[in-house]
């Protein structure tokens, strides 16, 4: 596991980097802090070798991608994988370290055209989601049907964590994917394997609203 030292960059140049959040004060309180508070600054992963749900996928999204890690591994597995962040000094490290150019965005807003990826991972992230519903339906809509997503959400002693907003139990994300068509497939230890199916809302509805 690598851990940078964050006091060796010079993130003076970091310049043009903003998220436009159309005057929404509480998404502006959301990106001031995640791009402010040194804690939020993911400068290792713990995915590697937890990894194997996504090994038939070629296209992955990496939401949440801290400081390139996770995506220089699937680079040298040789999938395609692309990331995206709202901290700047992320971008910065992980041009410098891995060549690495990943985008500066909003979970909640995801820059990509629907249907794009075939794999998405979300590691140590949709705890940071202020709607981790909206974080899920911008994933949804993005990934493929039949496509893999590989979720790892901390347990309740992370509750206490100033910047994790949203430590949901396996049944609440299960409602959630339940009403976006994503099927969990399995539950280990805060790891989440999840697949896109057809979903057919209005029968959904038809079942469970009687």
């Amino acid at each position: 596991m690598i851990h940078f030292d964050i006091t060796k960059y010079d993130f003076s140049k970091i310049e043009n980097k903003t998220i436009c959040i159309h005057g929404n004060k509480i998404l502006q309180y959301f990106i001031n802090q995640a791009q402010t508070d040194p804690m939020n600054l993911r400068t290792f992963s713990s995915s590697e070798g937890k990894t194997e749900w996504l090994n038939t996928c070629k296209n992955i999204l990496d939401i949440g991608a801290g400081c390139g890690q996770t995506i220089d591994m699937f680079r040298k597995q040789g999938k395609t994988a692309i990331g995206i962040t709202c901290n700047p000094k992320e971008i910065l490290i992980a041009k410098q370290e891995y060549d690495i150019d990943l985008i500066l965005s909003d979970m909640h807003d995801l820059p990509f055209e629907d249907n794009t990826f075939d794999g998405i991972i979300m590691w140590d992230v949709l705890e940071h989601s202020i709607a981790p519903f909206i974080a899920l339906s911008e994933a949804s809509r993005v990934l493929k049907t039949e496509g893999k997503m590989l979720i790892y959400m901390p347990d309740e002693s992370w509750i206490d964590c100033s910047y994790h907003y949203s430590v949901l139990y396996p049944k609440q994300i299960q409602f959630l994917c339940d009403r976006l068509g994503l099927k969990i497939i399995s539950i280990r230890d805060g790891l989440y394997t999840i697949q896109k199916i057809d979903f057919n809302k209005e029968e959904f509805n038809r079942k469970h609203f009687k």
